[in-house]
């Protein structure tokens, strides 16, 4: 393969060049050989090393924060793509979940630096016995941010709304989340003020870290709910650190300090987030000092970042996974040795190498290592474009297809969507797939993978799901399990396997670890075989901030906290 590069380098270098420069205007539909991709990441990386010496850059002390200008302890953040809600019930993207991570409280949190549970709203909890009742002390004298009270009736509203069809505001959205919480849930109640109850169905010995998520357990105000309906997902009200001020659309959403939060009011009282689509202007505005912390930064432009002294990088590995979305309800992908083929095909670590220059870690495993009861010990896809071939003609494909491929063109945790597209499309042309790829705005495509069945249309697609609560189930259930296709839950490859629904709802009831143990290692040798996703890599969060803000730190979900943090502002 590496042969074929080199001697694919030449003719190629002014095709990677001028395609590169118009990478940010244009949809992609034809096939870049990866040879062009190889020498396009080089070349990104050459200006860099020619034009700084080995010491820091000598313009970092002209960066200044956006902060300083006003005098306010302000800070301003690049995100990728924008909010499609800041309802945290409705969220189904990264971005949103990120942003809307201050203005809400959950009932139990996870800890800063950690995936540890800690009280939030609930102070404490007890645990029958036979483990189907919770008992939730609720924290008392908490304020939304619209004065009202937060209480045992408020977690009871949230809880109807989410799954009672009948519930008048049902309605005024979509929660990806509603049907699980339906399914686990049996009953939930409101002992008096500050005390709920929650019976479960079943035994869930993960069930605590659900009331950590913010779709389940992030608590809103009833009152908003009521008068803004439909449009509450705009104007949130919670009764997190900070409080909603602004959202100007295509642009950026503003929050301010709560003066009033029962944790400690923040240090930093106006956050905003802005909307950033390309990279490189994340990166540019950055270093300019408009913007005081820019997410998802492209590789190539991390040893830039790190030369500067006024500039931080933080680097962080995720329990995160870019994957293929194979439409398993319909030909080719409802034929097993078709996606074998596929996983075959692909590079993955070249991926890795040549295009997220090692910022990745290139996996044909859906789990991150890192995962509880995560098994090694399965069905491997290691390069092998003669297999795929061979898969393909034994799946009577031996002529080829011809198959549109739908990659978003930024976004919350897509790491370089449409040149990892286009490697993926060099790599099946290999193989005799052509691949058209088609490069959509992120909250367009994350529309499109979520509709039910029988409205689905697309064949392939691409995009990655980040583990909420760093458990298996955060893959193998939320995923793979046949009753959470769309709209029901993210089931997006419409698989469906008996013995694997079998297994894991038996693992999900257990509470003995060595059974739970045996149950998945099962699991995830039918998922390895039957490939319902097919995964590229477990992306790494490159987030990188001024020096003046103190304090902050990844959180291992890749979320942004600022409640704790400071902004040190200019003399």
């Amino acid at each position: 393969m590496f042969g074929d590069v080199r001697r694919r380098f030449g003719r190629r270098l002014s095709q990677a060049l001028s395609q590169r420069l118009a990478e940010a205007k244009r949809v992609v539909t034809q096939p870049l050989r990866l040879g062009a991709l190889l020498l396009a990441a080089t070349m990104l990386l050459l200006p860099l090393t020619a034009c700084r010496d080995s010491g820091k850059d000598t313009q970092s002390s002209s960066i200044k924060s956006a902060a300083m200008a006003s005098g306010e302890k302000k800070i301003t953040v690049a995100i990728s793509s924008e909010p499609i809600s800041l309802d945290a019930a409705q969220t189904m993207d990264y971005n949103s979940d990120r942003v809307s991570e201050d203005i809400y409280d959950t009932l139990l949190r996870f800890a800063d630096g950690s995936m540890e549970i800690e009280p939030a709203l609930c102070e404490r909890y007890e645990v029958s016995d036979d483990g189907l009742v919770y008992t939730l002390h609720l924290r008392h004298g908490v304020k939304f941010h619209d004065g009202t009270d937060f209480n045992a009736a408020a977690v009871l509203f949230n809880y109807q709304r989410l799954t009672d069809k009948k519930n008048p505001y049902y309605g005024i959205g979509t929660y990806p989340f509603g049907e699980l919480v339906a399914s686990t849930v049996k009953t939930l109640t409101a002992q008096n003020e500050d005390t709920v109850i929650i019976t479960l169905y079943r035994a869930d010995a993960s069930f605590p870290t659900a009331l950590a998520i913010p779709q389940v357990a992030a608590i809103p105000s009833p009152t908003a709910i009521k008068k803004l309906g439909k449009d509450y997902g705009k104007n949130p009200v919670g009764t997190g650190p900070y409080k909603f001020k602004s959202w100007v659309p295509g642009n950026e959403i503003t929050f301010v300090s709560n003066p009033d939060y029962w944790g400690g009011a923040p240090a930093v009282t106006r956050l905003v987030y802005r909307f950033v689509i390309d990279p490189a202007a994340r990166l540019s505005q950055l270093k300019a000092g408009t913007v005081d912390m820019a997410v998802n930064i492209s590789p190539s432009g991390v040893d830039e970042l790190k030369a500067s002294e006024s500039i931080v990088v933080d680097t962080l590995q995720l329990r995160h996974t870019w994957f293929l979305i194979p439409n398993t309800s319909v030909a080719p992908f409802n034929e097993v040795r078709v996606r074998q083929a596929f996983a075959y095909a692909i590079n993955q670590q070249n991926i890795d190498n040549y295009i997220l220059l090692g910022s990745g870690e290139a996996t044909d495993n859906m789990l991150p290592e890192s995962t509880p009861l995560f098994n090694g010990d399965v069905a491997s896809y290691d390069y092998n474009p003669d297999k795929a071939r061979e898969l393909l003609k034994e799946a009577g494909y031996e002529h080829g297809l011809e198959i549109d491929f739908y990659v978003p063109e930024s976004g919350p945790g897509m790491q370089q969507p449409k040149w990892m597209g286009n490697a993926i499309v060099d790599n099946l042309q290999a193989v005799g797939v052509i691949l058209n790829l088609k490069v959509v705005p992120f909250n367009d495509l994350l529309e499109m993978v979520v509709r039910p069945p029988k409205e689905q249309t697309l064949q392939l697609s691409a995009l990655s799901w980040i583990g909420q609560r760093g458990t298996a189930e955060d893959f193998l259930y939320l995923l793979c399990y046949s009753k959470l296709t769309p709209p029901h839950g993210f089931n997006m490859s419409y698989w469906s396997n008996k013995r694997f629904d079998s297994l894991l709802e038996q693992a999900q009831v257990s509470t003995d670890l060595r059974e739970r143990h045996a149950l998945f290692r099962e699991i995830q040798e039918i998922v390895a075989e039957e490939l319902p996703y097919i995964a590229i890599d477990h992306a790494s969060a490159i987030i990188a901030y001024n020096n003046r803000i103190r304090n902050f730190k990844i959180h291992p979900r890749g979320f942004l906290r600022f409640s704790a943090v400071d902004l040190e502002l200019a003399d």
